[in-house]
């Protein structure tokens, strides 16, 4: 139920015609779930080879904290093309959220990414990412700091050469009060 209730909320389908081929198209779902209190002490670690549609929903009870290291991976000689991830992360009162992407396509495929985070009350989302790959990158990156007292960060680094095209957008919403 949790799932259902969440999944798209975030990054909607009708938004564009990217969306609506991502959502047409997807193959990988993972549905990362932390219950209340619950400190998660290993990295969960997700690997995707090749091109294709994933998507990831985080969500993040109240006092918990969880680190996600997602790892894109494509050699020439594997399935290359158009892939696309979208991730999206709810993170509850007084929870953290790390989330880690690190993306090393070929340069046959181009890449189109979208994260999106609702961050509570105190709540702390923080985004790392990493670009070496891929021909074409679109990313964007948003968290929505709902509630007071939310905090989120992103930080992004990529290394280009030849005629690789990064398209790199990252924004913070402040709707709460003594947001970060």
């Amino acid at each position: 139920a949790l799932f259902k209730k969440h999944f798209g909320l975030l990054i909607r389908a009708e938004e564009n015609k990217y969306h609506a081929l991502h959502y047409a198209a997807v193959q990988d779902i993972f549905f990362i779930y932390v219950p209340k209190g619950v400190q998660v002490e290993s990295p969960i670690h997700l690997q995707k080879k090749g091109a294709g549609m994933q998507q990831v929903l985080v969500f993040a009870e109240p006092l918990s904290k969880v680190i996600v290291l997602a790892e894109e991976t494509a050699l020439p000689s594997e399935n290359t093309g158009y892939a696309s991830t979208f991730v999206e992360a709810f993170v509850q009162e007084n929870a953290e959220v790390t989330y880690m992407f690190l993306q090393n396509h070929s340069q046959e495929t181009q890449l189109h990414i979208q994260k999106k985070a609702q961050v509570a009350k105190d709540g702390r989302m923080n985004w790392i990412e990493a670009y070496f790959g891929s021909s074409y990158t679109k990313s964007a990156v948003t968290a929505t700091l709902e509630e007071d007292g939310a905090t989120a960060t992103n930080t992004t680094i990529f290394f280009g050469d030849k005629s690789q095209k990064f398209d790199i957008m990252s924004r913070t919403i402040q709707r709460g009060r003594h947001t970060f």
